[in-house]
């Protein structure tokens, strides 16, 4: 079964639709995006228990694909935020 949603309003997106996907024991989460000379590619990521922990996850990475050099590894996202 897979979900699509927009995480990020689309005028701060630069990719089409988050998907989530469960898997047999976990979600997976996929982030769409295209780069800066034109090429599409997308972030995997997996073995979240939850879809809501897929969902935290998507924006996660839908931040650090818009703004790689505000994201701190140990950052949380309420920090980023309020940058």
């Amino acid at each position: 079964m897979r979900f699509t949603a927009p995480i990020l309003p689309e005028n701060e997106r630069r990719y089409n639709m988050v998907s989530f996907q469960k898997l047999k024991t976990s979600w997976e989460v996929r982030v769409p995006y295209k780069t800066e000379d034109g090429k599409y590619k997308q972030r995997v990521r997996k073995d979240f228990r939850t879809k809501k922990k897929a969902e935290q996850a998507a924006i996660r990475l839908q931040l650090g694909i818009e703004h790689p050099e505000k994201l701190a590894k140990n950052q949380t996202l309420r920090e980023f935020v309020e940058n």
